[in-house]
C-alpha cells in the first residue's frame, strides 16, 4: 500500500511537469521507475 502511494506521488508530480531529476530527489525512486509510471499515464 505504501508502494502505491508512492507511485500516485509520482503520477500527481509529472502531471505537474515536474522534471524527472527532481522526482528522483524528493520520492528516491529510480529513473526508471519514474519512466514506467510516466509510460503507464499515457
Amino acid at each position: 500500500m505504501i508502494e502505491f502511494s508512492r507511485r500516485f506521488e509520482v503520477a500527481k508530480m509529472l502531471d505537474e511537469k515536474i522534471s524527472y531529476s527532481l522526482i528522483e530527489e524528493k520520492t528516491n525512486m529510480s529513473s526508471t521507475t519514474i519512466a514506467r509510471i510516466s509510460k503507464f499515464l499515457k
